[in-house]
């Protein structure tokens, strides 16, 4: 009974470190639900996952093929393995990773980014201009951060032109037109060119609050 209530709390701080990407409590957590159940699915890709988003990719790459030998994997794992060699700067190994995906019954959204990125991995010179869009997409992030929405608008569009999957940089730009611009048709176009590109909740949420944020401003024109 105790060991079943040590292992929900640990799970509930887990994910909820994770929502609020507090990427580090969240791999504390996850560490101690791996020492109780060691069984358990998943909880070395979730980790893998949050050291992505730490930028510690060779650390992400051990747990991700710890995930790999618990047996068939499925399309998140798929897609984890492939970007992470591509932000580890690798290649070729990319390149294979993204080809294995198209091996797999995947939605057609899936398959054409997937095609998409293939075709980047396929160049050495569209390859270097997508990673240096991540360099772009951490400034972004800082001057976020910082409240500096120009220069974080300047930053997330350089990134898109460096990377045509660079979702998250869409997203990111539709949100700053949205909150602090208070350009909805930007902010539409931003977000609807993020959605066609990933399946993504936290887009089709932000499309969400977008057309909450529009019907708003409408009925107060009615009035």
């Amino acid at each position: 009974m105790f060991k079943k209530f040590r292992l929900k709390y640990h799970e509930r701080m887990a994910f909820n470190g994770f929502v609020k990407s507090e990427f580090k409590k969240a791999i504390k957590h996850f560490k101690k639900i791996a020492a109780i159940a060691p069984e358990r699915q998943g909880i070395n890709f979730n980790m893998a996952v949050c050291l992505i988003s730490l930028r510690k990719y060779e650390e992400a790459e051990e747990y991700l093929q710890k995930e790999l030998e618990c047996g068939t994997p499925g399309l998140p794992l798929l897609q984890a393995l492939a970007e992470n060699s591509f932000l580890c700067g690798n290649r070729k190994e990319a390149l294979s990773r993204y080809e294995r995906i198209l091996k797999e019954n995947i939605p057609d959204k899936t398959r054409r980014f997937t095609e998409l990125k293939i075709k980047i991995m396929e160049n050495e010179k569209t390859f270097k201009n997508a990673l240096k869009s991540r360099n772009y997409i951490d400034k972004g992030d800082i001057f976020l951060e910082q409240g500096d929405f120009v220069n974080a608008r300047k930053n997330f569009t350089k990134a898109t032109k460096l990377d045509l999957t660079c979702f998250q940089a869409h997203n990111n730009l539709g949100v700053i037109a949205m909150n602090h611009f208070n350009d909805y048709k930007l902010a539409l176009t931003h977000f609807e060119k993020a959605d066609e590109l990933n399946d993504i909740p936290a887009v089709q949420m932000n499309i969400h609050k977008l057309n909450e944020a529009i019907l708003k401003e409408q009925n107060n024109n009615d009035d």
